[in-house]
């Protein structure tokens, strides 16, 4: 019987200690929780960042708990992330209190990403409230206006030419930039139409302007659909405004289809635009394919305007390092001789730097210089004793 007692009085020991360690754990377990859900601290970001779907569903609650959100300290780039998907998920409801935060509660690049983002929220939902407040709080920012620009542009070229407008009036120093940035809008969403109904239906810009939107428009037409684009530029009457066209064109199109750019380039008369476009279609094709290029060139190379692509051609870096050579043969076949000569000492430059003797012997040898042009090169390049 002593013994049971005895026995009996363990057991209870054992299970009051158990009892006693296992209330500690749990009161540790739940101050910790506590912690985690009510700090703002380090740990704020992570206690928080599961709440923003709860957040966003609508009403004052929701800018009020996005502003809440918004305001923990991010430790790190994975948290700095979290908080502008916030801010814009408060600019939905609240844009005037998401944008009065990032004015005045970040710096640097987060309050200019911010800032961005939130007008570019506003500027679709209510674009008369956003240029007014950029108006009225940032009227120096010609960037913030370029952003709403653009989101109109996107959204109603309409309203972008009507902003364009009362900007230029106050500011005709910047017609060109916001002319573009409304463009970059239009074209962003593949309607050429309306993109070259904003241009024409507003006579107050300058040729020169006129040209330089022109240029863009080509530009962005020929990465979509270059023909449609060459159709619409030919179509222009000759003059500097075509030939500012002709640029964006080529330079587009050689980007997306050098062969067909090239090809295009042969069938312009002849003059400055096609050397220039010619030179576009080759530059790109020698990056493409090389040896596609310059059979090319070989096969329909019969006039002057082509002396730029050859010239592109035989001064192409890793060629004329390579077979130095090969390269020289391609420049004289240059017509001008400024071009020929300037490609000449161009390839002669990288060859002289390893090998002076064979440089001043082929221009000593050369029979396609004229005394005048080896007395020059013989100047740049001296024997070496």
């Amino acid at each position: 019987m002593y013994r049971n007692v005895i026995y009996r009085l363990l057991v209870l020991c054992v299970v009051a200690v158990a009892a006693f360690f296992a209330g500690r754990l749990s009161l540790s377990q739940s101050a910790g929780s506590a912690q985690r859900l009510s700090g703002s601290g380090s740990g704020g970001d992570q206690a928080s960042s599961g709440s923003a779907g709860d957040a966003s569903k609508g009403g004052k609650n929701a800018a009020a708990t996005l502003s809440e959100r918004a305001a923990l300290q991010p430790q790190s780039l994975a948290t700095d992330e979290e908080r502008l998907k916030t801010i814009e998920q408060w600019a939905q409801h609240d844009p005037l209190g998401a944008m009065e935060f990032a004015r005045t509660k970040l710096a640097g690049d987060r309050r200019a990403q911010a800032m961005s983002s939130i007008l570019a929220i506003w500027g679709k939902s209510d674009p008369a409230a956003a240029w007014a407040w950029v108006k009225n709080n940032e009227p120096t920012a010609t960037h913030h206006f370029d952003t709403l620009l653009e989101v109109f542009g996107k959204n109603s070229p309409e309203t972008a030419a009507r902003y364009v407008s009362e900007f230029v009036q106050s500011h005709p120093e910047t017609a060109l930039e916001v002319n573009l940035a409304a463009l970059l809008g239009i074209t962003y969403t593949g309607d050429f139409t309306a993109a070259l109904g904003f241009v024409n239906g507003n006579t107050n810009l300058s040729p020169e302007i006129r040209g330089n939107l022109f240029n863009f428009i080509a530009g962005q037409w020929a990465r979509y659909a270059p023909d449609a684009a060459d159709a619409w530029v030919m179509s222009l009457p000759e003059g500097p405004q075509r030939a500012q066209a002709l640029i964006g064109l080529g330079d587009s199109w050689a980007g997306v289809n050098p062969a067909a750019a090239a090809k295009f380039a042969e069938a312009l008369p002849s003059g400055e635009s096609r050397q220039l476009a010619l030179r576009q279609a080759i530059n790109n094709w020698l990056q493409a394919d090389p040896d596609k290029a310059r059979q090319w060139v070989i096969d329909n190379n019969k006039h002057e305007d082509y002396d730029q692509a050859v010239e592109a051609i035989a001064t192409q870096s890793n060629f004329m390092f390579r077979e130095p050579d090969r390269a020289l043969r391609w420049a004289s076949t240059i017509f001008d001789d400024a071009i020929r000569i300037r490609s000449t000492g161009v390839i002669l430059a990288g060859l002289y730097s390893r090998d002076p003797t064979t440089t001043v012997a082929y221009i000593r040898n050369a029979n396609n210089l004229t005394e005048e042009q080896r007395a020059q090169l013989l100047s740049q390049f001296p024997p070496k004793e």
